[in-house]
């Protein structure tokens, strides 16, 4: 086993035991639009000519859910209802996008943020082991 599956598993375990103290439950929900060339997979309305949005949810069983420190809000690096999500990148089969929105106990949370290294919406760590998702509560 190589050092990148060997912090993929630690962090996992790390996220399993930290997820068993958190009651609540999260889903990560991809969005995607149809266009015009989608009309034969059946996410064109060729009624209405527009598009419907589709949306694809994945629960997220082991994760941690962080606020930021209050210097970073007084930084304005993140909002007072910011939060981090974190989880494996084992419990997804897709890289988590920036127009996708988190599910928290059944809350729409939206992805926030800017694309600099600090405030990036969507962050995968060094060794490919977890995801970092920058939510906020509308």
């Amino acid at each position: 086993m190589g050092l990148k599956e060997t912090v993929a598993t630690a962090a996992l375990a790390a996220l399993k035991v930290a997820s068993e103290l958190i009651d609540s439950t999260v889903v990560y929900r991809d969005h995607t639009s149809a266009s015009a060339d989608d009309f034969f997979s059946g996410t064109f309305d060729k009624d209405s000519g527009g598009n419907r949005d589709v949306y694809t949810d994945y629960p997220i069983e082991h994760f941690v859910l962080t606020d930021f420190s209050q210097r970073d809000i007084q930084l304005g690096i993140a909002g007072p209802q910011d939060q981090q999500l974190i989880f494996a990148q084992s419990e997804m089969s897709v890289t988590p996008s920036p127009s996708g929105t988190v599910l928290v106990d059944g809350v729409k949370h939206v992805l926030v943020g800017d694309n600099t290294k600090e405030g990036a919406p969507v962050k995968a760590d060094p060794a490919g082991a977890t995801w970092t998702l920058r939510i906020r509560k509308p």
